[in-house]
C-alpha cells in the first residue's frame, strides 16, 4: 500500500507537507499552489489511498459502527444494513456487519470487535440471548448501544417501528369494513415482535370494545400447517365465524392465505386478510395483501445517528409510525 512517505519521495517534498496537502490545511499553513498541485498529482499517480485505521488512531475519533446479526436471511435485514451503511458514509463513518454465533463464539466475536475501537454497536436479533454479555461489554467500554426493531433493555438504545399503532390501524381498517369477530395468527418463538403484536391486539381490540377469544389465537410454527389448517377450519365453522385474521407478519398471513385458498375460501369475500412488515412479496400475492408497513431503512438510518450522537450512559428510544398499506385482501364484512 502507497503510503505518505512514498508520495513525499516521489514529489520531493516533506512528508509533513504531503500530510497537510491532502488534509486539506495547504493554504492554512501556507503551502504555495504550485506544490499544492505537484503532491496531488503524484498521490494520484500513485494511486495513494488515505490509512483510515491510521487517522483514526491520530484522531482519536472512531470510525467504525459494528451491526450485529443473528440473521441475514430475510430481506428486511437487508434494507436494514443498507440504509445503515449509507447514513454512516455521510458521517465519515462505516459499518462492519458481523452475523452473530451464540454462547463461547458470540463472546470471542465480541472481544474481537471491541478490540477494533468501535463508535458502537447495534444489535438486531429476534431473541435476546446474548443481551447480558452485550449491555456488559458496552457498559465496560463506555459505548453507546443500540437495539433494532425491538429493545426489552433500558440499558441501551433503540430504534423500533410503534407496533400497537400498527396493529390498531389494522384493526381500525378492519373495523371501518363492517368485520367485528377477528382472530390474530402469531409466532411461538421468544420474539419481541410477536408478543408486542399479541399485547397490540388484545389491546386495541379492547379499545374497540370488540372480543378477544383466546381460542381464535394461533401461534404459528413452521412444522404445524396441519394445526394451521384445522384452526382455520373450526374459526370459520364456528356458530359465529370469524370474518378478518390479523396476523404478527407477512410470513404468517402467506401461510394462512395458502390454507384458505386449499379450503376454497374467497379472499376478500368471505375472510379478510391482514399481514405485517410489507414484505416485497405481499405485492405479488394473489389476492395482493394487506398489511402494515414497517420503514426498515429508516430504522437502519435512525439507528446510525442514535449511537453516533449518544452516550453510553444515556441511553435514548425512538419509535417510527407504521403505515397502513390497503391491498387486495381486505373487504367488506360478509352481510355488514
Amino acid at each position: 500500500m502507497v503510503t505518505l512517505k512514498d508520495v513525499a519521495h516521489e514529489a520531493q517534498v516533506s512528508i509533513s507537507t504531503v500530510s497537510a496537502v491532502l488534509g486539506g490545511r495547504a493554504e492554512k499553513l501556507g503551502i504555495k499552489e504550485e506544490t499544492r498541485r505537484k503532491v496531488l498529482l503524484t498521490a494520484r499517480k500513485l494511486r495513494y489511498r488515505r490509512n483510515g485505521i491510521a487517522a483514526q488512531m491520530k484522531s482519536g475519533r472512531a470510525t467504525t459502527l459494528v451491526l450485529l446479526l443473528s440473521d441475514t436471511t430475510q430481506e428486511f435485514v437487508f434494507q436494514v444494513a443498507a440504509a445503515a451503511c449509507a447514513e454512516a458514509e455521510r458521517h465519515g463513518c462505516f459499518v462492519k456487519l458481523l452475523v452473530t454465533e451464540s454462547g463461547e463464539g458470540f463472546r470471542r466475536q465480541l472481544d474481537s470487535v471491541i478490540g477494533q475501537c468501535p463508535a458502537g454497536l447495534l444489535h438486531w436479533a429476534n431473541a435476546y440471548e446474548n443481551t447480558p454479555l452485550l449491555e456488559q461489554a458496552a457498559r465496560e467500554c463506555r459505548l453507546p448501544l443500540i437495539y433494532l426493531d425491538s429493545c426489552d433493555s433500558s440499558a441501551a438504545g433503540c430504534v423500533r417501528t410503534d407496533e400497537v399503532d400498527g396493529i390498531r390501524q389494522g384493526i381500525r381498517h378492519l373495523v371501518e369494513l363492517g368485520h367485528r369477530r377477528i382472530a390474530h395468527v402469531t409466532d411461538t418463538l421468544p420474539a419481541n415482535y410477536a408478543r408486542e403484536r399479541l399485547d397490540g391486539f388484545r389491546k386495541v381490540m379492547a379499545e374497540f370494545r370488540l372480543p378477544v377469544v383466546e381460542e381464535n389465537i394461533f401461534h404459528e410454527r413452521q412444522e404445524n400447517q396441519k394445526e394451521l389448517a384445522a384452526f382455520l377450519q373450526r374459526i370459520l365453522n364456528a356458530p359465529e365465524p370469524v370474518t378478518a385474521i390479523s396476523c404478527g407478519s407477512d410470513f404468517f398471513a402467506v401461510s394462512v392465505l395458502t390454507q384458505l385458498m386449499r379450503m376454497g375460501v374467497r379472499i376478500p369475500e368471505e375472510v379478510s386478510l391482514i399481514g405485517y412488515a410489507d414484505l416485497s412479496f405481499c405485492r405479488l400475492t394473489t389476492p395482493s395483501l394487506t398489511t402494515i408497513h414497517q420503514p426498515f431503512d429508516r430504522i437502519g438510518s435512525e439507528a446510525v445517528k442514535l449511537a453516533l450522537s449518544s452516550k453510553y450512559d444515556h441511553p435514548r428510544q425512538l419509535l417510527l409510525p407504521a403505515e397502513l398499506i390497503q391491498r387486495d385482501s381486505t373487504g367488506p364484512a360478509p352481510h355488514a
